[in-house]
């Protein structure tokens, strides 16, 4: 399955990533605001992007499900 994880980079996204990686091919879209990109592995399938740039959700719309975390 493949999944998007928005905000991937910061702390719980990236705890969640690190256990999905494991059964899933997994996206991490990050603006990079509050989350690094060193707390996801250097492998993992990254694009930074922003949620309310339309030319950005272009890019992560090919997914099964999404994991998406609003403050």
């Amino acid at each position: 399955m493949d999944i998007l994880v928005t905000g991937g980079c910061g702390f719980i996204g990236s705890n969640l990533v690190k256990e999905l990686q494991n059964e899933h091919k997994v996206v991490v879209f990050d603006n990079l605001s509050t989350g690094k990109r060193e707390n996801i592995p250097e492998s993992m399938n990254f694009i930074k992007g922003d949620l309310r740039n339309e030319e950005d959700l272009n890019k992560i719309l090919d997914v099964d499900a999404v994991f998406h975390r609003i403050f």
